[in-house]
């Protein structure tokens, strides 16, 4: 899947890694909201079956304070 997005692959590991945080920030502090809201609500609606509930918390993501 990186591979495809152009990520490159780490010579050391030989593995490809998703960009860090502060890439995602730069990228996407000038996106308006509605830009991404969309296209995001209908991905979850993917995830989700049969309409269930879903919530989001991001006190387990990793470096959250």
């Amino acid at each position: 899947m990186l591979e495809g997005r152009g990520i490159p692959c780490r010579k050391k590991t030989g593995r490809f890694h998703a960009p860090c945080i502060s890439t995602f920030h730069y990228a996407l502090k000038d996106v308006a909201v509605e830009t991404l809201e969309d296209p995001f609500a209908e991905w979850t609606r993917t995830q989700v079956p049969d309409d269930k509930p879903l919530a989001l918390d991001g006190k387990v993501l990793r470096g959250s304070y």
